[in-house]
């Protein structure tokens, strides 16, 4: 068990929130939960930040969004939540859950609270400082857990209005590039190469001046082969050695009516990834991509 990923830790001045707050809230609504008495942070890395609440004579958890400016539709802890709720009647091992706040007046944004399960974290995916008999039941009870997650029919345990159904790799690409364009638009409206509200550009794609081409694609024989992520409908799921480049780029050619300190600039970082069955291997893992890194390799 690793110690640097496991257990709680202080809670993050900026993850901070009011307890009392939280105790008011939790006492209008008709729920059997004791006052929270304190809270930690639990260590590890998790996109929304969790804490583990003590109350007068139990333990919970709390799941929140962070505070701060977040991309559309990203952290999105109300989905977490009912796909818990949903899988709370069924035989997936799951959490029970307590109640959702989606009042951003309360703790500062929207979160939920379940029930405390206690157990352990194996950061090595293989759990390697375990023998071979404790790995084996880990193991079995994982795949236990997924299998019966793969039986459920989403229908019966309340999730018909969860998301569409089919092209979820499409679907899942485009959300992808979309939060992305909304991210590094915003970059280039800060440096001053677009102008206008970030709405305006969004909406009228301008950052297309500046962003010719999406996230990525199939990689072959050469880098640039492509291919279509469905075939009549049926969308192409990846197999061993499948290769795809995952490269965000913004290029600014002479022409722009920007600064001149930013024509003749093209920026792309790229990361090749092998598709395994186990998994994956970046490629290109060792290339150089930070700001630093690239300037020190050019000064050789």
């Amino acid at each position: 068990m690793n110690n640097q990923f496991s257990g709680t830790k202080d809670v993050a001045d900026n993850l901070a929130f009011d307890l009392n707050a939280l105790n008011s809230f939790l006492s209008t609504q008709s729920i059997d939960i004791s006052k929270i008495l304190d809270y930690k942070q639990f260590k590890g890395g998790q996109s929304n930040p969790t804490y583990l609440l003590n109350s007068e004579n139990d333990q919970y958890v709390l799941r929140r969004k962070p505070p701060g400016k977040l991309l559309k539709s990203a952290h999105a802890v109300d989905r977490e939540y009912k796909v818990l709720t949903g899988l709370n009647s069924s035989n997936v091992p799951t959490p029970k859950t307590l109640i959702l706040c989606e009042d951003e007046d309360v703790i500062g944004t929207a979160f939920y609270l379940m029930e405390y399960c206690s157990g352990n974290i194996y950061w090595d995916p293989v759990a390697s400082e375990l023998d071979i008999t404790r790995r084996k039941k880990i193991f079995d009870q994982m795949n236990l857990g997924i299998s019966r997650l793969h039986t459920q029919d989403y229908i019966d345990i309340g999730l018909e209005d969860y998301g569409k159904p089919g092209n979820y790799i499409e679907r899942q690409t485009s959300r992808w590039t979309k939060q992305y364009f909304d991210s590094e638009t915003e970059v280039l409206k800060d440096i001053g190469l677009l102008k206008g509200s970030l709405d305006e550009i969004l909406e009228k794609n301008l950052y297309r001046e500046f962003y010719y081409h999406k996230i990525g694609h199939w990689m072959g024989l050469d880098v640039h082969d492509d291919c279509p992520y469905s075939i009549d409908g049926k969308e192409i799921l990846f197999e061993d050695d499948m290769v795809m480049t995952i490269e965000p780029g913004i290029y600014v050619n002479d022409t722009a009516d920007v600064e001149a300190r930013w024509k003749g600039i093209g920026v792309r970082i790229e990361n090749d990834i092998l598709v395994k069955s186990d998994g994956y291997e970046n490629l290109t893992a060792k290339v150089p991509v930070q700001a630093e890194e690239i300037e020190q390799l050019m000064s050789e």
